[in-house]
């Protein structure tokens, strides 16, 4: 009935230094398994009359950050690719929608953090006080926000949703994430 493509990874590197590895790896994670699970899904959903499949992207899906070029294209390809399925499959009654969160606290920023702060000698709270101020509520975001958006686009209170990119980043401006 409802599928959530949530599995995602990144990695920072200046642009001529990237590895090619962390393209594949993006590409992989962030675009090809989203498009490989929502086909498969969308099949079964398609038999048994609808569903709801809500894709996770992120605020670079609709921006850009420097740094990031294999996250940004994929995040932004998702996006697209969400559309797409929307305008195929909606005749079928099975709704394709994106969220594109902000800067969520989630289990990977502890390590995140560490690494910035190795990079630009910057202290941890300096850099969370400046990822606070890119959102217009002053805050990071958690994982139960981002759910409950994604709970609301699976649910039949959204029924006549398909195809939107809903941003769940507490107003950081499209991409303007730093």
């Amino acid at each position: 009935d409802i599928l959530v493509n949530n599995a995602g990874a990144s990695a920072f590197a200046d642009f001529d230094d990237y590895p090619d590895k962390y393209w594949d790896m993006c590409i992989n994670l962030d675009l090809n398994a989203v498009y490989f699970m929502s086909k498969e899904v969308a099949r079964i959903m398609k038999k048994q009359g609808g569903g709801a499949v809500v894709n996770i992207s992120s605020g670079v899906g609709v921006g850009a950050l420097p740094g990031m070029a294999p996250y940004v294209c994929t995040k932004h390809a998702n996006v697209l690719l969400t559309k797409y399925f929307a305008a195929e499959h909606g005749k079928e009654n099975i709704r394709f929608n994106v969220i594109c969160p902000g800067n969520t606290w989630t289990d990977n920023w502890d390590d995140e953090m560490a690494q910035i702060h190795k990079d630009q000698h910057r202290e941890i709270e300096e850099i969370l006080d400046t990822v606070k101020k890119a959102a217009y509520l002053n805050k990071i975001g958690s994982p139960d926000e981002v759910g409950q958006a994604a709970a609301f686009l699976a649910s039949p209170a959204a029924s006549f949703i398909n195809g939107a990119t809903l941003m769940v980043d507490g107003g950081s401006c499209e991409g303007n994430l730093h």
